[in-house]
Parts: structure tokens; sequence; C-alpha cells
């Protein structure tokens, strides 16, 4: 009996995570793909800088890029830290050159902005992991209501 309303728990915390981290992907992806449509502008760099955070002697394979821009639609003068919407890859990573680089706006809303525009193959890949991992948390959560009723 002990044993059926653990498997619960865990089934059930497991699906839950996979349904919170899910959201959040999912509103990663939906930003990422609007941002598909924004307008691109020159903008001042006044900070890229690559982090590469340690955990252990090794660095991590993947590091992360730090970013601080200013950038001036319609005479309003504005400034911005958003390097992408989610994951993106070394490749996306360009330094700019001469202390200047493309950014992309929002026509609508020209305080939001980003570095790095639209929907990385990263994202996607998490996204069909969390769905993965709430699927498996699914079959657990109704496998273990299953054999908590049984009992």
């Amino acid at each position: 009996m002990m044993k059926g309303f653990i498997f619960l728990a865990i089934a059930g915390l497991l699906f839950w995570a996979a349904v919170r981290m899910g959201g959040y992907s999912y509103d990663l992806y939906r930003q990422g793909a609007a941002s598909e449509d924004w307008l691109a502008i020159e903008a001042d760099i006044s900070r890229f800088e690559i982090v590469s955070q340690r955990y252990s002697r090794r660095p991590v394979a993947n590091p992360h890029a730090l970013v601080s821009y200013r950038y001036e639609v319609s005479d309003q003068n504005y400034t911005g830290e958003r390097l992408s919407f989610g994951p993106y890859s070394k490749g996306q990573l360009k330094r700019p050159r001469s202390g200047r680089a493309t950014i992309y706006y929002d026509p609508d809303n020209p305080v939001e902005a980003v570095y790095i525009k639209g929907v990385s193959r990263n994202n996607i890949f998490f996204m069909g992991v969390v769905g993965l991992v709430g699927l498996i948390g699914l079959i657990f959560l109704i496998l273990a209501i299953k054999s908590v009723r049984r009992s």
C-alpha cells in the first residue's frame, strides 16, 4: 500500500515538472517565433561577454553570452539585454565588430528587443524532451493510480 502511494507521488511530481517546463518552453518558443517578424536595427553594443561557468575543474561545454545594447526607434532611446528567446547554438553568437550590431525589436512595442531572433533547433529539441518526460510521467501516474486503487 505504501509503495503505491510513493510511486503515485513520484509519478505525479514527474508529470507536474514536465507540465511546468513544457509551459515555460512553449512560451519561449512562441516568443521566439513572434520575433521572426521583428524589425532589424543597428544598435550600440556596450557589453558582449562570453562567460564559461565552472562547476568543476573543466569549463561548461556550452558557454553563454551576456549582452547589453542601446538602440533608437522614432527618436526614442531604448536599452536591452535579452540575447535570445530560449537556448541558442554557439554558431549564432557573433561577436560584434566596432561596437555595433544588428538587433531585432518589436515594432508594436519597441522596448522589446533581442540580439538573436527566432527559434533555435535547441529549443525545439528541449520541447520534445520535455514532452517525452511528460508522457512518461503521465503513464506512470496512470499506473500508480491503478495500483493504489487495487490495494
